[in-house]
């Protein structure tokens, strides 16, 4: 009985059920093609503000009655913007999933975006802007996607910008809502000890029926269908905010590769390599060799139609032109220089492993299933990236990786109490920027 089952409700919303039945959780949420990037202007932040509302009440519950149902069971209950995908889940013991199915359509289909509660959360979210602003992990992120991605869709901040919150109106928001979360193109999906044989499993999929086959009062939906054109990453560019801060933090970012049905692990295997571990090339080399930095590594993001790959690092102003030199020439060296098959070897290992622990958790499998129905319109065996990373030839590594990201030309993008001009030359000087 174990194994994926997917079918389509009559209102069009998809549902995935995973049944693990070794496992005593279960995860069950809605997962939606919507995020950042598919706003305007005007409307930045509404789907992060959507994530909030969704959990100020009901027709059947006020707030507090959302969360303790959960927290009575000992369970968990969160949600997620990002820049394609919102997402609301609930985990806890499988034998209360029927609670959280409950709890997850009375917000999806009757919220209802009361007038004062609408006022609270536009307080609550702009302070979230400003704590943001004011914490330097999260401004960078949002400072690197402006520079690789600007002038595009995916540059847009997810929580919004302190105007396009402050000029909101709940008629707005919630006729927002009904225009693009609609189930037509949505994912109900559940992973964990579902059911143990054929009745238990009918009387789930009645069970969402019942709840989940209607309409509600949704006017449209969005889908990734709608996203035509890329924002592809910018390169050989710099953007530094300049903030006072004790340390200085500096991102050189490449383009990378989206989502895609046949997984190639090239990338993933270079950045787990590079700085994915205590033991990869630039934690040791940064921080335990040269005492540079505490915090340093890389970072690949998917996206549908794009992606990237950074290196990063935290440092103090007087350690600010020797971890620079240090990054751009162990960068440069494992793009141009011929990387230790065993090298690649420990990678492959530590990365399928990685993989294999990550999906040990029942949420793990809820959203990868979600995702690859919402990406790819059908379902994805996540054990097939593991045996493509075991099977990869360790050669083929470095030719892979310059076709993904081109020559090493780097965007920079820098955070800190320094001037513009000293990452200028900083860059310039290491010709990773022009004007050598």
């Amino acid at each position: 009985m174990d194994g994926i089952f997917s079918t389509t409700l009559g209102n069009g919303l998809r549902v995935v059920l995973d049944n693990i039945p070794a496992r005593r959780m279960v995860a069950a949420g809605l997962w939606f093609p919507f995020g950042s990037r598919f706003e305007n202007p005007q409307q930045a932040g509404y789907a992060h503000f959507i994530e909030h509302m969704l959990f100020k009440g009901t027709q059947n519950r006020t707030y507090s009655d959302i969360s303790r149902a959960i927290d009575r069971l000992g369970g968990t209950m969160n949600a997620s913007t990002s820049k394609e995908i919102t997402n609301y889940y609930v985990t806890l013991p499988a034998r209360h999933i029927g609670v959280a199915l409950d709890v997850l359509a009375d917000m999806y289909f009757r919220s209802t975006f009361l007038p004062k509660e609408f006022e609270t959360e536009k307080n609550v979210i702009l302070e979230e802007i400003r704590m943001t602003q004011d914490d330097p992990d999260e401004l960078i992120f949002d400072l690197v996607y402006e520079n690789i991605h600007r002038g595009t869709d995916l540059a847009h901040s997810i929580g919004g910008t302190l105007p396009s919150i402050s000029e909101s109106d709940r008629d707005s928001l919630y006729s927002f809502y009904l225009s693009s979360y609609g189930p037509q193109n949505a994912v109900l999906s559940l992973a964990g000890g579902l059911y143990s044989n054929e009745s238990e499993k009918q009387q789930l999929l009645d069970s969402i029926e019942k709840m989940y086959n209607h309409k509600g009062d949704f006017t449209g939906s969005a889908s990734m269908a709608s996203l035509q054109r890329p924002s592809p990453v910018k390169t050989g560019n710099l953007l530094h905010h300049a903030k006072k801060l004790e340390q200085v933090q500096v991102f050189f970012s490449l383009p990378g590769q989206p989502y895609s049905p046949e997984y190639k692990p090239a990338l993933d295997l270079y950045s787990n390599l590079m700085g994915g571990t205590m033991s990869s090339r630039l934690f040791r080399i940064l921080r335990e060799e040269r005492g540079l930095a505490y915090s340093v590594g890389t970072l690949l993001t998917h996206h549908a139609l794009e992606g990237s790959f950074s290196a990063y690092f935290s440092t103090s102003k007087d350690k600010l032109e020797e971890s620079f030199t240090v990054l751009a020439e162990e960068m440069e060296k494992s793009i141009k220089e011929s990387i230790p098959k065993e090298e690649i070897r420990e990678a492959m290992s530590g990365l399928s492993g990685a993989m294999e622990m990550r999906m040990e958790g029942t949420y793990a499998h809820a959203s990868f299933n979600a995702k690859s129905l919402l990406y790819f319109s059908k379902s994805v065996d996540w054990t097939d990236a593991v045996r493509r990373i075991e099977l990869y030839e360790p050669e083929n590594l470095q030719k892979e990786v310059a076709e993904l990201t081109g020559d090493f030309h780097p965007a920079i993008t820098s955070l800190g109490s320094i001037k513009e001009k000293q990452m200028q030359k900083l860059a310039q000087g290491t010709g990773i920027l022009p004007g050598r």
